[in-house]
């Protein structure tokens, strides 16, 4: 999907200008623009702030949970 995607799951939700799935490797990958990066939120529960990462690209693992970011930086969200 592409230009300017917005995204809600029953745990992830944010946006990105565009997203993509590799179905053999099961990574959804979040791509941003300069000047409008990917964002995407974690959401807790009730009451609780959601938690929030932002970079040009996200790439989430389906398999393992992880995210990798641009710049090789990766993590997990707490209580994954």
């Amino acid at each position: 999907a592409e230009d300017g995607v917005e995204f809600r799951t029953k745990e992830f939700y944010g946006n990105a200008a565009k997203i993509h799935y590799d179905q053999s490797q099961e990574i959804i990958s979040f791509t941003g623009t300069p000047g409008r990066p990917a964002i995407l939120n974690r959401a807790r529960g009730v009451g609780q702030e959601s938690e929030t990462v932002t970079a040009q690209t996200i790439r989430y693992s389906r398999k393992t949970g992880e995210f990798i970011l641009d710049g090789g930086k990766s993590f997990q969200f707490n209580g994954r």
